[in-house]
């Protein structure tokens, strides 16, 4: 029987560099997107994982067999600001030809990919991507000044990431210190990442 150690890490302590990509298709043929957007500014992204656990008794033992599978993420994600641009991607707004942002009852808010690093005490990086998911409107806070005081008024962001159709992917993580990160990491917010075909398979 052979034993192996854990890989040791660094302690999770920021994060930063958000990007967004549009979905354009996402099917059974596979899933394509368009333009990415930047988003600076991040001050705290909170993943709660959506999983399904299940259960059969047999045998008088009451917990035979377990299966567990991961459905997807909760995401919140708090901004020091959000402009007009960032709202008409992510929510489905509109701006008009003299930059007025316009919202709806009917705005359908896109499909998106969200990727970001976070950092960690060993000066390494986590490289982050979400594969799918859709944004709702937050509530607004809008508080007086005071004397020698300020109240920060920071946008948050909900959004539910769910598997592709294409594939079932949620999420793509790699360390900058894992062994394959130094051949795909430059570039690796340009778009949602993929798993390079080598002789037809993945």
């Amino acid at each position: 029987m052979s034993s192996t150690t854990m890989t040791k890490q660094g302690i999770l302590i920021g994060c930063k560099d958000v990007v967004f990509a549009q979905m354009s298709t996402d099917t059974s043929s596979g899933t394509t997107y368009g333009d990415t957007f930047s988003a600076p500014g991040v001050i705290e992204i909170a993943l709660t994982a959506q999983t399904t656990n299940e259960s059969i008794a047999a045998d008088d033992i009451p917990l035979y067999e377990a299966l567990t599978s991961l459905d997807g993420f909760e995401v919140s994600i708090t901004l020091a600001q959000l402009g007009s641009d960032g709202k008409a991607f992510l929510l489905g707004g509109n701006i008009d030809s003299k930059g007025v942002l316009l919202e709806s009852s009917d705005d359908e808010a896109p499909y998106v990919a969200m990727g970001f690093k976070a950092t960690r005490s060993d000066d390494s990086y986590d490289y982050v991507w979400l594969y799918k998911g859709k944004f709702t409107q937050g509530d607004s806070t809008y508080h007086t000044k005071e004397k020698g005081t300020v109240n920060w008024q920071t946008p948050v962001l909900t959004g539910t990431f769910m598997p592709r159709v294409s594939d079932g992917r949620v999420r793509a993580t790699v360390n900058s210190n894992d062994v394959a990160a130094s051949t795909i990491l430059t570039g690796f917010f340009t778009a949602p990442y993929e798993t390079p075909t080598v002789g037809g398979t993945t």
